[in-house]
């Protein structure tokens, strides 16, 4: 069984999304990055600032 998230972010649909962090945050400081309900991997805000 999974733990349940301590943090929850959504869009304007409830689909998991955050555009500045995890979507999911975990007790044990686990996360899951979503970007309107589509997993996705961290991005260094190092690599966003430069292609913005």
């Amino acid at each position: 069984m999974a733990e349940r998230p301590t943090a929850v972010y959504v869009d304007e649909n409830s689909l998991p999304h955050n555009d500045d962090g995890p979507a999911l945050e975990f007790a044990d400081g686990s996360c899951a990055h979503a970007w309107h309900g589509n997993p996705t991997t961290p991005v260094s805000s190092a690599r966003a600032a430069a292609t913005a």
